[in-house]
């Protein structure tokens, strides 16, 4: 099958690991008044007020090219989810 060539394999990949990132993030510290914030509820709140929506967002559109691929390139539509993959680079 198609989705198991080495593009396929990196893609999984890829979207595996920018989900844990995503979850990660609840508790991923950040610094507030010259002092590290480790607080799970404080992190989880600056999480969700920051870029929580465009990793949903981004991640979201990965999972679906995974299993929406081939219905997506007969319509033309991956390579627009592909560009904003893209966006992550710049974040």
């Amino acid at each position: 099958e198609e989705s198991w060539t080495a593009y396929g394999i990196i893609r999984m990949a890829a979207t595996i690991w920018w989900t844990l990132d995503m979850l990660l993030n609840f508790s991923r510290g950040y610094i507030k008044h010259g002092a590290l914030e480790m607080r799970l509820s404080k992190t989880s709140r600056h999480y969700l007020r920051s870029w929580f929506p465009l990793d949903l967002l981004l991640v979201t559109l990965d999972w679906v090219t995974v299993f929406f691929e081939d219905i997506m390139r007969a319509f033309g539509l991956a390579r627009g989810v592909k560009l904003l993959r893209i966006s992550r680079l710049v974040r």
